[in-house]
C-alpha cells in the first residue's frame, strides 16, 4: 500500500511468510528494476521502499514476493 504508489510503497507480509524472502519489482516488459533478498520479522512484518529505490518511470509494475519456501506471490503495483 498505498496503490497506485508515488513516494513510498509499504508491503506487508502474511505472518507464514515471515523470514527470507526475495523482492523483485519487473516492469511489462519484464525488465527488473529492482532486486532484493530480505529476511521479514514477526515483529516487523513491513517492508518499506522509498521513493529511491522505486522505479523512476510512470507505469504498472509486477512485484514479485519469492519466499524461502518456494511459495511466490506476485501483484500489480502502478508507479506515478
Amino acid at each position: 500500500y498505498p496503490n497506485p504508489v508515488n513516494e513510498k510503497l509499504n508491503v506487508k507480509f502474511p505472518i507464514h511468510l515471515i523470514g527470507k524472502s526475495n523482492v523483485v519489482i519487473r516492469n511489462m516488459i519484464g525488465k527488473t528494476v529492482y532486486n532484493k533478498d530480505v529476511i521479514i520479522s514477526v515483529k516487523n512484518p513491513l517492508l518499506e521502499l522509498n521513493n529511491y529505490q522505486l522505479p523512476k518511470t510512470i507505469g504498472m509494475y509486477m512485484l514479485s514476493l519469492l519466499h524461502e519456501t518456494g511459495e511466490l506471490i506476485t501483484l500489480r503495483v502502478f508507479f506515478f
